[in-house]
């Protein structure tokens, strides 16, 4: 007895699923998909690159094992998620060496067929860099401030005590 079932919609839905995941690898920005319980199931080449662990070792360990610095953060940010879903923000992760750095992360919440909560997928862009340069700015701001008041000051002791100067030699 011989038995055909029509596969074609289901290996052009797995085509589809392949191409779009080539076309997240493409993307500069960490990606990555968890399920409800925190388990990586996808892991682009820019979180290689960001954090430097592969693909292959962090499939299935839960992010808050490897990732997240902040975890009181993190459940802020879920709590947020589950109730607007999406969720973005600055927040600190780990990198494979331990070097903290400083990201934008977009949460958005993946629902399923019932509308019930699926998995978690995150984009983060390293603005480790321009908070930097941004605290240095501050800096510099800061000493330029504290350079006017001091010549600010010293104008006026010198505007109090030129009386003086010219009185001394009477």
């Amino acid at each position: 007895v011989w038995s055909f079932h029509d596969i074609t919609e289901q290996r052009q839905a797995e085509l589809k699923i392949r191409e779009q995941a080539s076309l997240l690898n493409l993307a500069t920005d960490a990606i990555f998909v968890c399920d409800m319980e925190h388990r990586v199931t996808f892991w682009n080449r820019g979180c290689e690159a960001l954090f430097g662990w592969e693909s292959h070792e962090v499939m299935g360990r839960p992010v808050t094992s490897f990732l997240y610095v902040e975890l009181e953060q993190l459940k802020e940010s879920l709590g947020t998620l589950k109730d607007n879903g999406g969720w973005d923000g600055e927040t600190m992760l780990l990198t494979r060496d331990g070097t903290r750095i400083t990201v934008s992360s977009r949460l958005t919440l993946v629902r399923g067929k019932n509308e019930e909560p699926k998995s978690v997928l995150a984009i983060n862009t390293d603005i480790s860099e321009r908070k930097e340069m941004e605290a240095r700015l501050l800096r510099t701001q800061r000493m330029e401030c504290i350079g006017t008041m001091a010549s600010g000051v010293a104008h006026d002791l010198n505007n109090i005590l030129s009386p003086v100067m010219i009185a001394v030699p009477m």
